[in-house]
């Protein structure tokens, strides 16, 4: 006899605010990703290389050895310096459908805020709330912060 699961829905929503203005949030959100975006958010190795496409058709993608990849997401929607959206797994195992969206702001003195929203629906287990919700605070407030710290300077 067939399993029947219940479809869940993760929504994580978090925002941040940075010292740089929207457009080098951006530029460190698309072009930049792979700086950034380190070890252990790699679903290949550490050592992969991952890029972000922000043009119609790009793809947020994990490029390894021997041939192997990943591809994260597709780009859905982008407003340059704005808005970006992405829609796909991210690295969540079974049948899951998924979306990121980043609003940039300006926010007074050439800084911005990030506001993150990831929606998933599918075959979400509670583990999944627990480690993505780390995920996200990991990447967008420590990993993303020292990147841009480190170079602030860069257009």
């Amino acid at each position: 006899m067939p399993r029947v699961g219940r479809s869940k829905q993760l929504t994580i929503e978090c925002e941040y605010a940075y010292p740089v203005s929207t457009k080098r949030l951006f530029r460190a959100l698309t072009l930049e990703v792979g700086a950034w975006w380190t070890d252990p958010f790699r679903m290949l190795a550490p050592s992969t290389s991952l890029n972000l496409d922000p043009a119609p058709g790009g793809h947020f993608l994990e490029t390894g050895t021997k041939g192997s990849w990943w591809i994260w997401a597709s780009v859905t929607g982008v407003k340059p310096d704005r808005f970006l959206e992405l829609t796909g797994r991210f690295g969540m195992a079974g049948a899951v459908a998924g979306a990121v969206a980043y609003e940039l702001t300006p926010k007074g003195r050439g800084g911005s805020m990030l506001k993150a929203t990831h929606v998933a629906v599918g075959d979400i287990g509670k583990s999944d709330w627990k480690s993505y919700t780390f995920g996200w605070e990991q990447l967008l407030d420590k990993k993303l912060r020292a990147y841009l710290r480190r170079n602030s300077k860069r257009r």
